[in-house]
């Protein structure tokens, strides 16, 4: 919580970043959620983007690379996160990837601008 960060977005890419361990285990189930992101806004990082359930490796990194490709050519977070995702359902919606589990478990909590 004593950090200090200069950055537009924190992205928690990984799985499990909707559960806590060390310093928010402590608090109630849904509640470390809030205070692992809420870390990051409060350490001066306006937007957190992160994972809402245990995601896949490899669909995480495509829509890693999708996102930050779109948001790169866009003006908001949530507007590349959305084209990520569709992205993503477009190139996956035949097979197995395309279902939700594999894009959209990613959410935005701050400032989607």
């Amino acid at each position: 919580m004593g950090l200090r960060l200069q950055a537009d977005l924190a992205t928690l890419s990984v799985c499990y970043t909707a559960l806590g361990s060390g310093h928010f285990s402590q608090l109630p189930a849904g509640d470390d959620w809030v205070g692992l992101t809420r870390a990051f806004i409060y350490a001066g990082t306006p937007t957190v983007l992160a994972s809402l359930w245990e995601v896949d490796d490899r669909s995480t990194t495509e829509l890693m690379k999708a996102f930050y490709r779109h948001w790169g050519r866009t003006n908001g977070k949530a507007e590349a996160l959305a084209l990520a995702q569709r992205e993503w359902l477009r190139k996956s919606s035949a097979g197995t990837y395309g279902n939700p589990y594999y894009w959209a478990g990613f959410v935005l909590v701050g400032n989607a601008h």
